[in-house]
């Protein structure tokens, strides 16, 4: 073939074609086909799963993977290279990749195969697996490498969300009921802004290293704390501007117990535990974490009632970021965002965590049980700024670690971390002369507060109209009872489906058992809805 230097070249070995480039065959050079099929015959195929080809080349091997591919199982082949795509598009069988159960994409963008595979639905794969068929895949060993550690973390993250809703879904679905008339009309956290520099304090150890330095340009910061960060700063004397508070359980209210009724700006999510919401002192601002879509969100939203809602993070400290960049323009500086933990010591001083295991400390418990508590995480191991030292984590950490390293990179030279020996934030390390500097430069921030437009009769509009639809589930429910038939609760059920999102069965093999649980969401959420009526 009349090719040009550096292009690849297909090879007729007498047994099929191979393919060279780089000075190097991608295909056995003696029999391409039969070295493919060899390996094919040694793969042990599994349910639910999506197998990642990287670059396949003329598709050796497709036909007979397809064949052997099990229920609910997805081929996708993956070329990073033009050149080798357009030399090989020709000979790709086109009536196996249909887009159903196999495909091939040419592509260099790690997020859009992430989209293409959540379109193709998350729930249909329970793993991620890697499948080398040529040599092609030794061409880009890095960005293969990151491809199928970045489609497994979706896959897996896609699961741990849901087995989140199952769990927590409840607790989350009747606070919202609770919270209702304090975030109905109330102010979102848009309104508030600030120009200055925004310093956002975690609950990790290094945050007790930073308390000089806060201490001494108090004035020229609009301090922001996540809630597990609150008591620290409180016991070090310092109150700070904002407290960001996601948490919908009652453990959240310990983190509150030295408030009093401190001044403060409370910026909460409308999951948030109800009795955070009431303390005294605070302005309230609010939030709406899209924890999972559901119709009771998309009802709220479409009456206006919906504020500001932000994509599933998981994490406070990855969700307190994302509501700074919200809240102002920078600069940021961060402390206390650890995502590791000595042993012995997970937390800074004066937080409620690092109290409880100080209080459970005795002579036959001398850690208070944390080391047996991170021993049922699989650990990891960070790298600190210090090349020298690596920190101890575990993989949820560093699950919430790579997402706010993703925010943090849109920032640019706008944000610096305190305590350069802790994780690498993705932004530069300031000392105690830079950020002096740096305060000098930018002054007292200036906090302005839009007024919010009020909720006028949307608020009554939603409850009547969510009452009558968990009205007509209790409805379908008895006639189901009566009369065996279930046409009318199913019905009732699509309406507001977040009664049985979080059922942890299934509808198929478990119907009634799927059924009582949905129904008795309902009455719960109807009757907390009934309670708000009165306070609009």
């Amino acid at each position: 073939m009349d090719r040009s230097a550096g292009e690849p070249l297909l090879v007729d070995t007498g047994r099929g074609f191979s393919v060279t480039w780089q000075g190097r065959h991608l295909y056995s050079s003696r029999d391409p086909r039969v070295a493919v099929l060899r390996r094919i015959n040694d793969w042990l195929p599994q349910e639910d799963t999506l197998y990642l080809i990287p670059s396949p080349l003329l598709g050796y091997g497709f036909r007979e993977l397809k064949e052997k591919l099990p229920p609910g199982s997805f081929l996708l082949g993956v070329e990073l290279f033009q050149e080798l795509m357009a030399l090989s598009q020709p000979y790709l069988p086109s009536d196996i990749f249909d887009g159903i159960h196999s495909q091939i994409i040419r592509t260099d963008s790690i997020p859009a195969l992430c989209r293409f595979v959540s379109e193709l639905g998350l729930d249909r794969f329970k793993r991620c697996r890697r499948l080398d068929l040529t040599g092609g895949s030794r061409l880009a060993p890095d960005f293969y490498g990151n491809l199928e550690q970045e489609l497994g973390r979706l896959i897996f993250q896609h699961w741990q969300t849901r087995a989140s809703l199952v769990r927590m879904g409840p607790l989350w679905f009747r606070n919202i009921c609770r919270n209702f008339t304090l975030f109905a009309g109330k102010p979102s956290v848009r309104e508030l802004s600030v120009d200055g520099t925004i310093m956002l304090c975690g609950a990790g150890e290094s945050l007790e290293k930073s308390v000089p330095l806060i201490r001494r340009h108090r004035e020229n910061l609009f301090l922001c704390a996540v809630d597990t960060a609150y008591p620290a700063l409180i016991e070090a004397g310092i109150v700070p501007d904002a407290v960001f508070n996601l948490d919908g359980q009652f453990y959240n209210f310990y983190d509150f117990y030295k408030h009093g009724e401190k001044a403060l700006h409370l910026i909460s999510d409308i999951t948030a535990y109800p009795g955070s919401l009431r303390l005294k002192g605070i302005k309230p601002w609010y939030f709406s974490s899209r924890f999972a879509e559901n119709r009771l969100l998309s009802n709220l939203e479409a009456e206006g009632l919906l504020p500001c809602p932000l994509p599933p993070l998981g994490s406070v400290g990855v969700s307190a970021l994302f509501l700074c960049t919200l809240l102002g323009e920078g600069p940021y500086l961060f402390t206390g965002l650890d995502f590791s933990y000595m042993p012995g010591k997970s937390h800074a001083r004066g937080t409620v965590f690092h109290q409880l295991f100080l209080n459970r400390t005795n002579r036959l418990l001398p850690d208070g049980g944390l080391t047996e508590l991170s021993l049922k995480r699989p650990a990891r191991r960070l790298a600190g700024r210090n090349t020298e030292r690596s920190l101890r984590s575990d993989t949820v950490l560093e699950g919430y670690y790579r997402s706010f390293l993703e925010i943090a990179g849109t920032l640019k030279e706008q944000a610096y971390q305190l305590n350069g020996d802790y994780p690498h934030l993705g932004v530069p390390a300031l000392n105690e002369e830079e950020m002096t500097t740096l305060m000098e430069k930018t002054g007292k921030p200036l906090v302005s507060e839009a007024i919010p437009r009020g909720s006028d009769c949307r608020s009554e509009v939603f409850l009547r109209r969510e009452k009558k639809s968990l009205g007509n589930i209790i409805l379908g429910w008895e006639r189901f009872e009566a009369e065996g038939d279930s046409r009318n609760l199913e019905n009732a059920l699509l309406c507001c489906d977040y009664t049985y999102l979080t059922v942890g069965v299934d509808k198929t093999s478990h119907r009634e058992i799927y059924f009582t649980q949905a129904v008795k969401n309902a009455r719960t959420y109807l009757r907390l809805l009934e309670q708000q009526e009165p306070l609009i």
